[in-house]
């Protein structure tokens, strides 16, 4: 079955008045449960080429949050909490991280590490939602 689909091509975006007169007017921060509330509602993907310390720090700062890829050993995907950690002043709870693990493997040493560190969510990370074992 084929379903009609858009990509960002296809959307067009076009300025209308608005009555906001200021950008403090509004929010966009999203609530993702838990305690777990970005300011900005974005989150970058658990890429390898995407998501280390440099993007979770950046994204920290917009308000949004990042999750640490899990193509590296447990050890490195600690460190780069840490990394996030160590270059961040201010208060720890405004600190949203997150790191992915899979299903199979050491998904729970992975997971149990990556709490202790101070991820702040867990990302289960499996391509497609699919996976077959």
């Amino acid at each position: 079955m084929l379903r009609n689909c858009l990509s960002y091509d296809d959307v067009l975006l076009v300025p209308q008045y608005s009555e906001i007169a200021s950008r403090s007017d509004i929010d966009i921060s999203t609530d993702l449960g838990r305690g777990i509330k970005l300011f900005l509602p974005v989150i970058a993907s658990p890429m390898d080429t995407i998501s280390e310390a440099s993007m979770g720090i950046a994204m920290h700062r917009s308000g949004g949050s990042a999750i640490i890829h899990r193509y590296n050993t447990i050890e490195e995907q600690v460190h780069e909490i840490k990394i996030i950690q160590s270059l961040h002043n201010g208060n720890w709870e405004d600190l949203m991280i997150g790191a992915a693990v899979g299903v199979s493997g050491d998904f729970l040493d992975r997971a149990t590490a990556l709490y202790d560190a101070g991820a702040s969510f867990i990302c289960i990370d499996i391509a497609h939602g699919w996976l077959e074992i």
